[in-house]
């Protein structure tokens, strides 16, 4: 990535230092939406720990890399139709670590445009939602776990109150 400032010499490394100590994982590329796909031009520290890949194993790449059979075509087709009209992208979809384990990725993806808005590179924030959609949806197992205990409950209670009026009723007779 080329990031020289003429003005400022140290811009440069002091982009990347900021980069690679940011938690979330950070990677840019080359435009192109079409095939091949983008390159992969620099990706932080943050990146390489969530894949499982080394940066210099991503340079000239194509995050398509990443992808495989859980990965939602339609949310790639969303995405390329997205930046293909100039827009930010947000979405989710599952990436594949470099060891294989599939993972629940996040990303926001925003062009970079020159002086006449020609788009020259994409930034990708992402991150690793897999322990949120895992407790999402561990939080709705216990809700619908909770809401059929609550009817059962409710039943119950119908049950006992109706015991206690036949009860009431067989003591008024004797």
């Amino acid at each position: 990535m080329n990031t020289d400032d003429p003005a400022n010499p140290g811009r440069r490394n002091l982009l990347e230092l900021a980069a690679d100590y940011a938690e979330q994982s950070v990677i840019v590329t080359t435009p192109e939406v079409e095939l091949p796909g983008p390159e992969i031009l620099y990706v932080n520290t943050a990146f390489t720990r969530m894949t499982g890949y080394s940066a210099s194993e991503l340079i000239g790449q194509t995050p398509r890399i990443l992808q495989g059979p859980e990965t939602d075509r339609a949310e790639l087709d969303r995405l390329r139709s997205e930046l293909a009209a100039g827009n930010d992208f947000i979405g989710r979809t599952i990436n594949y670590r470099r060891d294989g384990p599939p993972f629940q990725l996040e990303w926001i993806i925003t062009p970079l445009r020159d002086h006449d808005g020609n788009t020259t590179h994409y930034v990708a924030i992402q991150r690793d939602v897999t322990g949120i959609e895992r407790a999402e949806d561990a939080l709705q197992a216990v809700d619908a776990e909770l809401r059929e205990l609550g009817t059962q409950l409710a039943a119950a209670l119908r049950d006992l109150h109706r015991a206690e009026v036949q009860m009431a009723r067989a003591e008024r007779m004797n």
